[in-house]
């Protein structure tokens, strides 16, 4: 038997009544490491000082705990970089009188270049139920599972986790952290509105980049790809060589420079990394 939990740092009903900053979430969620930081420490500092960690001691006395974000396949979500902070900040803690915490990551079949943060929640269920996602069942038996993810608007996510412990037969306790829970009247569209609270446009995103350091993340990499041409030309010729050569990477790895919208961009930044790279040589 499954027994699930669910904490979350803040609650609320529209952006009027915010209890933290959309600006630092937006860009958190564009691959801000000072927020990502920032937020990761956050949610780790509540947790522990939450009637939770008296509650998991009494539900862990000879359990291992593991810590997952969201399922990616090959580029990170933006909640991979919240869990390692979270991890990095809770971990210290938590180790002087149990066993220091597991790191495991969950595994998606697919990565749609559709924005998830624009989706009805009719289109959530169906992206998510449609999609493959694994775990190894074998290193979570017998322990105790944190989930954490940056924000719940609908709990499609929660639910098709749920039904993925469920069909490996998973049984013992399920937690579930969020930074931010929406309660609502169940309009998805507002998580687009915090999504793009500062992000609009490159020019954003090469600030982050040169002001507070960058963590690739799927997002992000949609984001430069789905920019206009001309504007992804002018950007990607103002970034480093290492910056190109990861983008790339990714973008390979999650087979987006297959995908029709985004081949225009691949294309600049391909001719762009090997020209440099044959410069160096």
């Amino acid at each position: 038997m499954i027994s699930v939990s669910r904490f979350s740092i803040h609650k609320f009903t529209d952006t009027d009544n915010l209890t933290f900053s959309a600006i630092e979430y937006s860009k958190f969620k564009h691959g801000s490491k000072t927020f990502a930081q920032k937020l990761g420490r956050e949610l780790a500092r509540g947790f522990l000082g939450s009637i939770w960690l008296k509650s998991i001691h009494q539900n862990t006395s000879n359990n291992q705990v593991v810590i997952c974000s969201a399922p990616w396949k090959n580029i990170p979500v933006a909640s991979t970089a919240l869990k390692d902070f979270f991890i990095n900040e809770f971990n210290p803690v938590w180790s002087i009188d149990n066993k220091a915490v597991e790191d495991l990551k969950v595994h998606r079949a697919h990565s749609y270049n559709e924005d998830y943060g624009a989706m009805s929640k009719e289109q959530r269920e169906l992206a998510i139920t449609s999609d493959d996602f694994s775990i190894d069942k074998a290193f979570i038996k017998g322990k105790v599972l944190f989930f954490i993810d940056d924000i719940i608007i609908t709990g499609a996510h929660e639910r098709r986790i749920k039904s993925l412990l469920e069909a490996v037969g998973f049984e013992g306790w399920v937690l579930f952290l969020y930074y931010a829970e929406y309660r609502g009247e169940n309009d998805p569209a507002i998580e687009n509105e915090l999504n793009y609270a500062f992000m609009k446009n490159l020019s954003d995103m090469d600030y982050i980049i040169k002001n507070e350091g960058v963590i690739f993340n799927t997002r992000l990499v949609k984001f430069m790809l789905n920019a206009p041409h001309d504007e992804f030309k002018q950007f990607i010729s103002n970034q480093s060589y290492c910056f190109c050569s990861l983008l790339k990477n990714y973008i390979i790895g999650n087979e987006y420079h297959n995908i029709e919208q985004f081949k225009k961009n691949y294309e600049q930044l391909r001719l762009l990394t090997s020209h440099r790279k044959s410069s160096l040589t």
